[in-house]
């Protein structure tokens, strides 16, 4: 099953926007306005597509940032060199 597979869609009538709303209850911040049940039901699938993708992009990002500031086991990469390596 896909990531926007995963989620329970909805589609109902808005009077307010005098128009088809498509939403999905896992992600309340989003919805999709349409003039027809398809167009909103089509709208709120791909924008929580694009929204899953750039979850992804964002956290392989600050993954990839947390592992280059970091050592092999997750210490921290020293400021200065060693001790052996400094003159005093």
């Amino acid at each position: 099953m896909s990531g926007a597979q995963r989620f329970t869609y909805r589609v109902v009538w808005s009077d307010e926007e005098d128009a088809w709303m498509g939403t999905v209850d896992q992600m309340p911040s989003l919805s999709w306005v349409a003039g027809d049940v398809t167009a909103a039901a089509n709208g709120i699938r791909r924008l929580v597509r694009r929204t899953e993708v750039d979850r992804r992009t964002t956290e392989a990002a600050s993954r990839a940032r947390s592992c280059a500031a970091n050592s092999h086991n997750g210490t921290p990469v020293p400021n200065r060199p060693p001790a052996e390596a400094r003159t005093n």
